[in-house]
């Protein structure tokens, strides 16, 4: 959580960010559709960009060598005041 609270509030430098907390090995599964590094990095700068405050309630966690699962609840409020 510490991670993503950083990549979507830190006024640092997004790119050393990532650089801190994920490797360009790095590959994310969301709702079934599989996103490399590059456009990982290219979703969260867009997040940035429009969201202003975000809550995350974490369901479950599960991990397996080295892959982990979480199935999450996010509510986001972005800049225009739109809810999601």
């Amino acid at each position: 959580m510490h991670a993503l609270n950083d990549l979507l509030t830190s006024d640092s430098n997004i790119d050393k960010l990532i650089a801190k907390y994920f490797l360009i090995q790095y590959q994310q599964t969301i709702d079934g559709k599989k996103l490399c590094f590059g456009e990982f990095v290219s979703h969260i700068k867009v997040l940035r960009r429009v969201i202003k405050q975000f809550d995350i309630t974490i369901d479950a966690i599960t991990e397996s060598a080295n892959q982990i699962h979480t199935h999450r609840f996010v509510k986001n409020i972005k800049i225009d005041n739109a809810t999601s």
